[in-house]
């Protein structure tokens, strides 16, 4: 198996032994680049090449903080620790799947590449697989019914080795010692390959070429004498189907039948690859930081948002956004996000926040035109209360993506990168005026988002979806709660608050916004260290009383 990393600078000539029929155009430097995430078989080297995303490279160009890219090519390396190699491996197949469920999902993107060797399935009918998802098949069913397998084993050599009496007294003359018979040459059952087993001796012989072959790791059950070597060879340029099929009428449970067809495939494939004219098969993207925000938009966003939101009037398109619990009110209010697809522990650049927060003022327009235009029928967020003409707080952040330490693909590992937090403002300690814009920085493991979005299992999906919704609201309160003193502004009793807030209106713009329509009380927001402010407002006649904020987060 061989290893290249998406991006990286290779030296002048390190791929030109993998990378046979590639276009390799070398920088000025004399390095070669390629920004490819995904696999290809290659008939003439014989091996599965691997792309994979630069995510795995951290500051020093080092993955797993240990190993440079060259040193990866040939990932069957002994310089390899055996513990990297099954990570590398069990990554590589994730990043495979990935792609597939892309191209799955978006059809017609432009920046997916595809090409498989055309072969016929046992209907005889023209199909097109990659060698990598036979090789997947048979490894997933090795996998998933192991315990069948050796069962079924166990029961076929069941009695092996034991003395058949009524053979050995009829057929043989004993000899007696001490009046007792002795037999010398008792007749046995013969511990010889049952025709039942030879299915399972097909399988175990692939398993185990592509463990030399291709060096993925798995671990052959069976103590067989297994078809190697040239015969082998022999079955895979044409014997192995002729074989298959005269075998075929043997099996009938589906399990057995579904391992002939795996086998079948794989033989059928590689008779396909050893006749065809075409000598490499792959599955590829390019910019695959598209295919990073499709991962995050998938598991994150509605599926379904108003025209005008995700793509905006003035060409901006948003990567993520949907309606959820609002920071300070029962209402709902859109959330802003945006992939970042980086080396681990890059930091976002000016250019990405200003367009970030040019994001924010597009949704709130958008909502503000809906709730101006009466005749339009379609329903606007509330961004904008009435009476104190405060905004509600548009939720917007990052989020890009980290190697997890343990390299653990269950936990998502969600972490805040406090030390990015952004705040745009026009006016000091006015956190609901319009141009007071906050955002946040967001790292999740990018193992975690693999399988996830790999692994295609709606009820997971959406089970994250709430749960990490939850979190980034709880983490954006949290930030707030950090530079803001939150307090419940009110009236004494029998005063008239709508005109006790007109009043003051300039003293307030900006710093109080009513969370509900009722009007009889409003969320007031001070800048940590406000006494000031804080006394002006007392002296107006206003009871202020602490608010938590966080009270509705678990």
């Amino acid at each position: 198996m061989k290893l290249i990393l998406e991006g990286y600078p290779y030296p002048s000539g390190a791929l030109d032994g993998v990378l046979k029929g590639f276009e390799l155009l070398e920088n000025k430097a004399g390095q070669v680049a390629l920004d490819y995430v995904g696999y290809c078989f290659s008939q003439e080297i014989r091996d599965c090449v691997f792309f994979l995303p630069k995510v795995l490279l951290d500051e020093k160009d080092r993955v797993l903080g240990k190993y440079r890219p060259e040193a990866l090519i040939d990932a069957d390396s002994d310089q390899i620790a055996k513990e990297d190699k099954d990570f590398l491996y069990r990554f590589s197949l994730w990043i495979y799947r990935t792609v597939k469920e892309f191209r799955r999902l978006n059809p017609e993107s432009s920046v997916t590449y595809e090409k498989s060797f055309s072969r016929l399935d046992s209907s005889k009918r023209s199909v097109s697989n990659t060698l990598l998802d036979i090789v997947l098949s048979l490894l997933r069913f090795h996998q998933e019914n192991r315990n069948w397998v050796m069962f079924t084993l166990r029961n076929m050599h069941s009695g092996h080795g034991k003395i058949n009496w009524h053979r050995t007294i009829t057929k043989q003359q004993p000899i007696f010692q001490n009046g007792s018979p002795i037999y010398l040459n008792p007749t046995v059952r013969r511990k010889q390959i049952n025709y039942d087993e030879e299915l399972f001796v097909i399988f175990f012989s692939i398993l185990r070429y592509i463990k030399v072959e291709y060096g993925f790791s798995v671990g052959i059950d069976a103590n067989y004498d297994l078809i190697t070597g040239k015969e082998f060879t022999h079955w895979l340029k044409h014997y192995g189907t002729v074989r298959l099929q005269k075998i075929k009428h043997r099996y009938f449970s589906d399990r057995a039948r579904l391992l002939w067809q795996f086998c079948h495939d794989f033989f059928a494939l590689s008779e396909s690859i050893h006749s065809a004219q075409q000598n490499t098969d792959y599955l590829m993207v390019k910019d695959f930081n598209i295919v990073f925000e499709a991962m995050i938009d998938e598991l994150l966003s509605d599926k379904q948002v108003p025209a005008g939101l995700k793509e905006q009037a003035d060409g901006k398109i948003v990567d993520h956004i949907y309606p959820y619990e609002s920071l300070v009110s029962p209402e709902d209010i859109y959330y802003i996000g945006d992939s970042k697809y980086y080396k681990i522990g890059h930091q976002v650049k000016g250019g990405s926040r200003y367009k970030q927060y040019t994001y924010a003022r597009n949704v709130i327009q958008y909502n503000l035109d809906l709730l101006l235009d009466t005749s339009s029928g379609t329903s606007a967020l509330r961004y904008r209360d009435e009476l104190t003409e405060g905004y509600n707080i548009t939720p917007n952040f990052f989020i890009s993506a980290k190697l997890d330490d343990t390299l653990d693909y269950r936990a998502d590992n969600l972490i805040h990168r406090k030390d990015e937090d952004r705040m745009s403002h026009h006016f000091q300690n006015r956190l609901f005026d319009r141009d007071t814009l906050l955002l946040s920085h967001y790292d999740i493991n990018f193992l975690f988002v693999l399988a996830l979005y790999a692994g295609a299992n709606d009820l997971k999906k959406a089970a994250f979806k709430e749960n990490v919704r939850q979190k980034f609201r709880k983490e954006i309160l949290q930030m707030l709660v950090g530079h803001y003193d939150f307090y419940t502004l009110k009236v004494e009793e029998r005063a008239d608050f709508t005109a006790r807030v007109v009043q003051n209106f300039k003293l307030l713009n900006g710093k109080i916004f009513c969370p509900d329509t009722g009007r009889q009380e409003a969320i007031l927001a001070l800048e940590k260290g406000s006494q000031d402010a804080k006394a002006d407002i007392l002296r107006q006649g206003f009871i202020i009383e602490p608010r938590s904020i966080l009270k509705s987060v678990s």
